[in-house]
C-alpha cells in the first residue's frame, strides 16, 4: 500500500513540475533565445564548435 501511494505521489509531482516548466518557457525565452541558451550550454560543457554552423 505504501509503495503504491509513493508511486502516485511521484507521478503527481512529476506532472506538476513538468507543467510548471512548460508554462515558464514563454517567459524564459523572452529574455534569452534558444540559440543563446544552446551556445551557453555548449561553452559550459567545453564542447568545441564553430558558431557559423550553430
Amino acid at each position: 500500500m505504501a509503495r503504491r501511494l509513493r508511486r502516485v505521489y511521484r507521478k503527481r509531482f512529476s506532472r506538476v513540475a513538468v507543467r510548471h516548466y512548460v508554462e515558464q518557457q514563454a517567459k524564459h525565452h523572452r529574455t534569452r533565445t534558444f540559440r543563446e541558451e544552446y551556445l551557453e550550454l555548449l561553452r559550459r560543457s567545453d564542447v568545441e564548435f564553430d558558431e557559423r554552423y550553430v
